[in-house]
């Protein structure tokens, strides 16, 4: 409680841990430094921006009612089709944000989803998983160019530093895609069927 210019214990650490947003500025906690914030946010609106047009360019080009069209075959075999539609998302998870990834096919997949008899909620928890990996895995990981600019490091050095995380997703994928009761069975639990 703050009264008469007194400060309480939890204040001096909110001020010790966060000086810059309590208007000290010319003190940084030790193992913190000043990131030109102009520049970082220049460089992911920058591959947004890249990636928003690619998203405009794929729907244009009626990309997704065409790739659906080619999938319906596999409506038959819902394994076949989990597996093509993980690598879809996967390599556009690499070149794309993804937002617009979920905007332009989830409302064209669904239907696909829904006829192959595969829960719904199951399919958006490992679209969900399969795309977060595509923003880590290179060459166009916007999670990386982001890492590479606070930390002033090259892509090599941060692509070695997160690939055990890569590759514990990817083990996390494939075990949700073998067993997706670990993922349908805690939903009914809330009700979801």
């Amino acid at each position: 409680m703050h009264q008469g210019g007194l400060v309480g214990r939890g204040q001096q650490k909110a001020r010790q841990l966060f000086p810059s947003s309590l208007g000290r500025k010319d003190k940084l906690p030790h193992g913190f430094k000043k990131v030109p914030v102009h520049g970082l946010s220049a460089i992911v609106l920058f591959i947004v921006g890249g990636a928003c047009t690619i998203g405009w360019l794929i729907t244009m080009a009626d990309v997704p009612a065409q790739l659906i069209a080619r999938m319906e075959v596999l409506v038959e075999r819902p394994i076949s089709l989990m597996i093509v539609l993980n690598l879809l998302f996967l390599m556009l998870g690499m070149v794309m944000d993804i937002t617009p990834i979920i905007l332009i096919f989830a409302p064209v997949v669904f239907p696909l989803i829904r006829a192959a008899g595969i829960d719904q909620y199951y399919f958006s928890l490992i679209m969900i998983i399969n795309l977060c990996i595509g923003l880590i895995t290179p060459p166009v990981g916007t999670v990386l160019f982001v890492g590479c600019s606070v930390s002033s490091l090259k892509m090599g050095e941060v692509v070695r530093g997160i690939l055990p995380f890569l590759l514990a997703e990817t083990a996390f994928l494939i075990i949700c895609i073998c067993f997706p009761q670990i993922i349908t069975y805690p939903a009914t639990w809330f009700g979801y069927n």
